[in-house]
């Protein structure tokens, strides 16, 4: 089943969720832009600010699988993301 957010913009995905100010946020204090979220990307930083993004997308009712189609990747990626608890930062 195709998500209505599939192939869109991540800032459009976002503003149609109502989170991309606390998108926004989460990038700015992990000192990443949300088109580093977009790219892969294995840096620290870049990492916690996307699973801090998709905590927001899952809370806002997207499952794991669509927001794994939204950033190209494989859901179980995301079902890891989801599941560890997101770290203490320095």
């Amino acid at each position: 089943m195709k998500s209505h957010y599939e192939g869109r913009p991540l800032r459009e995905v976002l503003d149609g969720l109502g989170i991309y100010r606390q998108a926004e946020a989460a990038c700015k204090k992990n000192f990443v832009t949300l088109a580093e979220v977009e790219r892969r990307c294995r840096q620290r930083c870049v990492v916690r600010a996307r699973v801090e993004v998709w905590r927001m997308m899952h809370s806002e009712g997207l499952s794991m699988s669509h927001i794994a189609r939204i950033f190209g990747l494989d859901h179980t990626s995301v079902v890891h993301g989801l599941r560890n608890k997101p770290e203490v930062q320095p």
